[in-house]
Formats: C-alpha cells, sequence, structure tokens
C-alpha cells in the first residue's frame, strides 16, 4: 500500500469517526476479535463451528410450544453468559419466567434483569436502551411471536406503533443491528411458528416476523421434540409401569452465516428430574461423549473407547469399556472433560480455517471485545 494513500485513509477514518461517532469506520486490514457465549450443549457448539452464540450479531430461536426454546436453550445460555462476566436480561413479552426453575439451572437470578414492557413498541425501545446502555451484556427477547402492536390495545395510535408486527419488528430490530456490533452484545430471538399460509403443501411451519427477521439473524436454530426418554418407574415401585421423565432435542440450524454449519443438526437429551443416575437437566456426559466421536478426538472399536487419557487396559491401550464407562470417567474426570471439549473446539477451528471461513481473531482497535 502506498504510504500517502494510507495517511490519507487514516485521515479520513479520524474525521468520520469524529463526525458521524466512535466505531463509524475502520481501515479494511483491521480484524474485529469475534467472541462468542457458549450455548452449554457440546453438539451445538460444535456443530455452529464457532463454538457457541456470536456476540455483535443475533440469533433466533424458533419451535414448537414447550420445547424448551427459552426454558432450557435460553437460561442455559444465560448461566453460560454469566460465568463469563455478562450481566444478562430478559425482555419478558411471554410473563412466564420461572426463578425456581432458572435456579435449578444455575443462574444467579439476583443478576438478572427482567424487563416486562405492555406492548411491542415499548418492548424494541427497550431492547435499543439495553443495546446502547452498558448494562447488559446478553439479551434474551421472548418472543418474537409474541409482539402486541399498541394499535391493537389504542384505536388512536400513530407512527410506528400502528404497523402492522412484521413492519414493527421491522423496525425494532433493524435499528439496533449497527449498536449490537459495535457494544459487542448478544441477542438471543426467541420466536414461535406458524402454519406457512403461502405453502402448498399443509402442515409446513414458519416462524412470524416477516423476511427482515430472517435477514437481520446471521445464524436461525429450529428446535424441534426427538424421541422420549423412558427412565425410572412409578411412586410404589411397581416396575411395570414406567413414565416419561426426560426428552431428545434436536436442534436444525436454519441459516448459518458465521460458518460452514447451514443444514446441520444437533441433538441432546434432557431430564425434568434426576432419576436412576440420569441428571437433571442437559445431559452433559452423553453430549459430549457423542460430540467427541463425531469430531474424530475419541475413537470407538466395537464396546471400546479409546483416547489418550483413559486408564490404561491390559491389552496395553487406552480405553474404557462401554458407553456407561466412558460417562463414569467423565463424572470421576472433570479436568479429562474440559480437556476433551477443548480438543474437540481445536478440531472444529481447524476445519474452518483450513477452508478459511473463521473470522481471524485479533484485538479490537479500541481493545474492546
Amino acid at each position: 500500500m502506498n504510504k500517502d494513500v494510507r495517511e490519507a485513509l487514516e485521515a479520513e477514518r479520524a474525521r468520520m469517526e469524529k463526525k458521524y461517532g466512535h466505531k463509524s469506520a475502520d481501515i479494511g486490514s483491521t480484524r474485529v476479535k469475534q467472541n462468542v457465549v457458549s450455548t452449554g450443549i457440546q453438539a451445538l457448539d460444535y456443530a455452529l463451528g464457532i463454538g457457541g452464540y456470536p456476540r455483535r450479531y443475533m440469533t433466533e430461536i424458533f419451535g414448537p410450544p414447550d420445547v424448551g426454546k427459552s426454558s432450557i436453550l435460553g437460561i442455559t445460555a444465560m448461566v453460560n453468559a454469566q460465568n463469563e462476566g455478562m450481566t444478562p436480561g430478559i425482555i419478558a413479552l411471554e410473563p412466564g419466567f420461572d426463578a425456581d426453575w432458572a435456579e435449578r439451572h444455575g443462574l444467579d437470578t439476583d443478576g438478572l434483569l427482567i424487563g416486562r414492557p405492555d406492548d411491542g413498541h415499548a418492548a424494541f425501545a427497550m431492547l435499543y436502551d439495553w443495546v446502547i446502555g452498558d448494562t447488559v451484556d446478553f439479551i434474551l427477547f421472548d418472543s418474537i411471536g409474541a409482539v402486541l402492536r399498541e394499535s391493537e390495545t389504542d384505536e388512536k395510535a400513530t407512527g410506528p406503533a400502528a404497523m402492522g408486527q412484521a413492519g414493527l419488528i421491522t423496525w425494532g430490530l433493524k435499528r439496533c443491528v449497527m449498536p449490537l456490533w459495535k457494544k459487542n452484545k448478544c441477542l438471543l430471538l426467541i420466536n414461535q411458528v406458524r402454519d406457512d399460509q403461502k405453502s402448498k403443501i399443509s402442515g409446513l411451519l414458519d416462524s412470524p416476523g416477516g423476511h427482515a427477521l430472517k435477514h437481520s439473524c446471521p445464524i436461525r436454530l429450529q428446535v424441534k421434540f426427538g424421541k422420549e426418554r423412558w427412565y425410572g418407574k412409578d411412586h410404589d415401585g411397581d416396575e411395570s409401569y414406567s413414565y416419561t421423565n426426560g426428552q431428545n432435542i434436536v436442534v436444525a440450524i436454519k441459516r448459518n452465516k458465521m460458518s460452514e454449519g447451514t443444514g446441520k443438526r444437533a441433538q441432546f437429551d434432557y431430564f425434568y428430574e434426576e432419576v436412576e443416575g440420569r441428571p437433571f437437566g442437559i445431559d452433559t456426559t452423553a453430549d459430549i461423549l457423542a460430540t467427541a466421536l463425531r469430531a474424530g478426538v475419541i475413537a470407538r472399536a466395537g464396546a471400546k473407547y479409546r483416547h489418550p487419557l483413559f486408564p490404561l487396559a491390559k491389552s496395553g491401550e487406552n480405553q474404557v469399556d462401554g458407553k456407561d464407562g466412558v460417562e463414569q470417567f467423565f463424572k470421576d474426570n472433570p479436568r479429562a472433560v474440559e480437556t476433551i471439549r477443548n480438543e474437540m473446539m481445536t478440531v472444529m477451528r481447524a476445519r474452518l480455517e483450513a477452508k478459511g471461513s473463521r473470522p481471524v481473531e485479533s484485538d479490537d482497535v479500541d481493545g474492546e471485545g
């Protein structure tokens, strides 16, 4: 690059920042560090290709009722955000937040801010205040499908409040896109599903909110029910009667502009109570094992699972017998679990770097992020 051109560009950058505000311009060679917040689900972190939900961007999570969009994925993400020193907040258009349920998952509710706006216009005004402010770093918007136009309650409403639902959502989200990026914040948009009225095929579903919502979110996740998990027996000890206390949950990645993850899927088991050795919440040991096998970090030969950290067997191999044996090893060796998790993330990053699709990580120009 010619020195005079470089100096001219730097002068223009400084002028634009002075006129239009901080971070309004950068030299093209500037690298911005891409931080993420772990989803808390190893299979999903790996499938996304970046290790979690991206900061600086919006992520849409949509699916049917009671599949765990906010009560599982949302709360788990907020727990990880708190573990990373972030302050989470919920804009609760659906006033169903259960503090006891959240605390069972490890969320510190004393460090959580909850906003309860009366309508969609107030909700997006509150969202914008949080995005440009310095208090809340991780925002859960629950939910897009519950956005209520002010005109639905006030016949005299004008301006943005009188828009249709899609127009109101477009107005509310588009003005948050750039401040979200500049402030290095993470935004999860919980959404519902509706029958696709435009489709000629009966039974197809789509998320409400219009096309602008889909364009604003570089990552869109569809949550579905998998198979039910059956464990335990009734309270009288009758072994002939079992009941559902778990659910396999499938997360399909419908859009991923951050890596190569579009079209991939992640599955995990979730248990509503602890029974017969299965944990309450996400079955993390089974999740890590399945993802490690997928990444090639743990090798499998029949019923034998092999990894350098596993105990040395008589055969001379570092191995453990059976899936239950691996899960027990994980429970007894939490440091080994962290090592295996890091190995999986290393494999994920190496694959992206080989394809040139992973953002280069370096410090931001002002040290933020």
